[in-house]
């Protein structure tokens, strides 16, 4: 790009016009240009060409993911989907299932609650929590009835790391109840 044609032309009230040159602002302009368009568009990017690696996602993206999911048997597939955005982990609160997920250089986003809170119960059952989680995987319930089945076998939340593909599973007091490996594709 040629720098010397951009040129700035203002127009007063008084029907003066001012040619300025903006030759050394073009960087600038590009820079900013940029960061608006950060947000909307992920740069992948290697140490071999000098640049920044920047991952940002939005919830929307990955509900959009999720909206194709209908049993957990399609569970692959949007962790395919969601780890291509730049999404690495993401913790699932059973109570009403609202998500943080997290990204790169500690990037992070939150949904909110799917549904009314439910509780969930103190006491759990974790045969009963397998057997459930069994039934869901070969895609036998939908999402809400898992997170049912959860709440009623006392699982708080979930957290799936994609980096070691696996997904624990915590009680109420913070202790794992089951670590499996998320299924690829």
């Amino acid at each position: 790009m040629n720098c010397e044609n951009f040129f700035l032309y203002l127009k007063y009230k008084n029907s003066r016009t001012a040619i300025i040159s903006i030759d050394p602002i073009v960087d600038v302009l590009k820079m900013l240009y940029t960061y608006r368009s950060w947000r909307k568009w992920q740069q992948k990017t290697t140490k071999a060409t000098n640049k920044t690696e920047i991952w940002m996602f939005t919830v929307e993206q990955i509900e959009s993911a999720h909206s194709k999911i209908k049993s957990g048997a399609e569970f692959p597939k949007y962790i395919k989907d969601i780890k291509e955005i730049g999404v690495t982990a993401f913790e699932t609160w059973v109570k009403d299932s609202h998500t943080e997920y997290f990204g790169k250089d500690n990037f992070r986003t939150k949904s909110k609650p799917k549904y009314e809170k439910m509780v969930v119960v103190n006491n759990g059952d974790k045969d009963k929590f397998i057997e459930y989680l069994k039934i869901h995987q070969k895609g036998e319930t939908d999402y809400f009835t898992f997170c049912k089945h959860c709440a009623e076998t006392g699982i708080e939340k979930w957290i799936v790391r994609l980096d070691e593909m696996t997904c624990i599973y915590y009680d109420k007091v913070g202790n794992e109840v089951l670590v499996e490996n998320v299924p690829t594709l």
